[in-house]
């Protein structure tokens, strides 16, 4: 994973389509108050690369809605601990930066299953269509299983991704949009 999860890279969400509509007797109003999220991403990287296998977030609050998020590239100047994503939805996209506060790691040298605790602050940085205006901040939580591969001499390779993992997302703050 490029993210710090099971073995020190940042967690990404990912999400899958369907959204409740925004009201249109609030379309020009702004609307600010708590926001909450919850994910769940399945990922692997048995073909070398990290690849994204299935994803969903439900966010409830001032938006209510279920999108996708997808992984993006960080700007220039961002610190390496720093994971960028989009919440994609059918009313515009939410940009978020994540920073990780803490990460526990405990792998289990037989079986090489892992798993990974992680809090993070994450704020949007950003949107498009409803999102255009919106901001932001998060308190999150991500829960993490997977499987490492093993490394030449048996044991398990904590410096390489997951071979297939899953993470659960937990977030919640206010949003203004």
């Amino acid at each position: 994973m490029r993210r710090a999860t099971l073995v020190g890279s940042a967690v990404a969400l990912a999400v899958t389509c369907s959204v409740a509509a925004a009201s249109p007797a609030l379309a020009n109003e702004t609307r600010s108050g708590p926001e909450s999220a919850t994910g769940l991403i399945v990922a692997s990287t048995a073909t070398g690369t990290r690849q994204v296998l299935y994803s969903v977030v439900h966010m409830r609050g001032v938006f209510d809605g279920n999108g996708r998020i997808v992984e993006t590239e960080n700007v220039p100047g961002d610190p390496d601990n720093v994971s960028r994503d989009d919440f994609v939805f059918p009313q515009g996209t939410i940009s978020i930066k994540s920073t990780p506060l803490a990460l526990s790691i405990d792998v289990d040298p037989q079986t090489c299953a892992a798993t990974a605790d992680l809090t993070q602050d994450t704020t949007i940085t950003g949107g498009t269509g409803l999102f255009t205006h919106a901001t932001g901040e998060f308190d999150a939580t991500v829960h993490g299983r997977g499987v490492l591969p093993r490394a030449s001499d048996g044991t398990c390779d904590t410096n390489a991704g997951p071979r297939l993992e899953k993470d659960v997302i937990h977030a919640s703050g206010h949003m203004s949009l």
